[in-house]
């Protein structure tokens, strides 16, 4: 129904009327390698009544229907998903264009991303930037790095500064 069809019109339907003909190609070969794996999962496009195209996810299997092979498929709307993927690319590539520094933490204190710039004033502690590193353990490498003037002897005090200032 999502593509406008009734289950009858839809029922005798081949699959090349609701992939575009740019595609073929690519489901012939998905379809190759479901036959010879007997699952598969690929992203396509279906092309619905009105002529709009969405984004769909089939999962495909090979069954035994009447004594015969069959293939079974579901197909997901993958519109949001797609929309979603979008944004943040977006999102990423407008975080590197800025000329300051920016950092994402998650709410657990564990990194998540941060752009070139970011990484450049980092210095030689900018290698331990890696998903998952914990706040606490990034300042603490950085106290250790010497890439900041700390006085000798203040290092626990700078680290805790920094600890609970991001909290």
């Amino acid at each position: 129904k999502s593509i406008g069809y009734d289950r009858d019109e839809f029922l005798l339907m081949r699959i090349d009327e609701i992939n575009p003909a740019d595609r073929s190609k690519i489901v012939s070969e998905k379809h190759r390698e479901l036959m010879e794996l007997g699952r598969n999962t690929i992203e396509t496009v279906h092309v619905c009544k009105d002529g709009s195209e969405i984004p769909v996810e089939v999962n495909a299997r090979v069954i035994e229907f009447g004594g015969r092979k069959a293939v079974l498929c579901f197909a997901r709307d993958i519109s949001e998903r797609k929309q979603a993927q979008l944004i943040r690319e977006q999102f990423f590539d407008a975080m590197e264009q800025m000329d300051a520094g920016f950092v994402i933490w998650d709410p657990e204190g564990k990194f998540v991303f941060c752009n070139n710039y970011f990484r450049e004033l980092q210095g030689t502690a900018a290698k331990y930037l890696e998903p998952g590193l914990a706040f606490e353990d990034f300042i603490r490498k950085i106290a250790a790095s010497g890439n900041i003037a700390i006085p000798a002897g203040e290092e626990a005090r700078w680290i805790e500064e920094r600890i609970r200032n991001f909290q």
